[in-house]
Formats: C-alpha cells, structure tokens, sequence
C-alpha cells in the first residue's frame, strides 16, 4: 500500500517529513493518527491523506527477480545440496565439498604405492561407509564433475526460459529446481 499525504500542494510519501513541513509552516503538532478514520483525521490539519495500492512490477523487474532466485537456488545446490546417484548403486553427495574430499581421497590412494594399495573408506549421501578401490574412487570422482556440469546445464535452461519470458505467467511457469544424475541409469 502507497500512503500519500498532501499538504499545501506538495505530496508527502513520508508521514514523518509531511509532519515536520506542517510544523515548519503551521507550528501544528499533531498526535498518532487512529487506526480508522485515519483520512478524517489528517483533513483537521489541512492535509489530504491517500492510499493507494502498490503498483505491479513489470516484466523486466520481474526477470530480474526470478534471475536472483535462480542465482541463489544454483549457488545453495552447487554448494551445499548437490547429489547424485552413482553407478556404484548408492547416492553421493557432489557439492563442492563432496568434490574436494573425493579429490583428496583419490590423491592419497594415487600417493600410495600399488603394492599397498587397498581401498577407503567412503561415506555416502546417507553416512554409510563404502570400501572403495581407487578405480571406484574415480567413478566417484568423474560423476560429480559430470553432476556439476549437469547443473550448469538446468541453470543455463532455466536462465533461457526467464529470458524468453514476456508475461508474469511465463515467469512464473519457469520452475527453479535442480535434480542430480542417476548414474545407474546408464548416463554417461
């Protein structure tokens, strides 16, 4: 809701500002205007009091707005939420975290020598541990480079859709959300 007040021809978006030229001009102090009859009121003082309802943003400030919404639903699941269903049949967490710990996995067993080699231990999505060689490490590995770049992906489809937008209603069927790869299902 917009509030006016006017007041010798000027208008006041202000309650505050309208109160200090009234004074200036006046030298009236009023109280605190009553919930109702709030126009009634003001009219007293010589001012005229408005109300009007805020008015509906437009399309490009719309799309901005849904830009925003895309921008920070891709960081929180770049960042923070990102999974996928591996081929090794559970699912892992490919967040950025996720990324750097498999790295950090992959590089110990690469540092170990062959002969010693065994597997580690890997926590999934759900906290339950996998032994894991370093062959599987690196399927690990390569389907979460592949589930970021799949997210990428949905983010540059999604950035399309709002671009292409040329109603409310277009921007609203543009639906921001981010699905992780099913590896087990053969995507390569």
């Amino acid at each position: 809701m917009v509030k006016t007040w006017t007041y010798k021809d000027t208008v006041y978006q202000s309650e505050w500002l309208m109160r200090q030229e009234l004074f200036k001009q006046d030298r009236v102090a009023c109280g605190e205007a009553p919930a109702e009859g709030v126009a009634e009121f003001w009219a007293q003082f010589g001012v005229a009091y408005a109300e009007e309802p805020d008015l509906e943003p437009n399309i490009d400030e719309l799309r901005n707005q849904k830009l925003s919404s895309l921008e920070s639903a891709f960081m929180q699941w770049y960042q923070t939420d990102a999974t996928c269903t591996s081929s090794l049949g559970f699912v892992v967490d490919s967040d950025a975290r996720a990324m750097l710990d498999v790295s950090g996995l992959v590089t110990t067993l690469e540092a170990t020598p062959v002969d010693s080699r065994g597997g580690v231990t890997f926590m999934d999505h759900n906290n339950i541990p996998h032994m894991l060689t370093l062959s599987q490490l690196k399927t690990v590995q390569l389907e979460i480079i592949k589930t970021g770049q799949a997210a990428y992906e949905q983010k540059w489809t999604m950035r399309s859709a709002i671009g292409a937008a040329k109603t409310p209603d277009d921007l609203d069927a543009v639906e921001i959300r981010f699905t992780g790869v099913d590896f087990t299902m053969g995507a390569a």
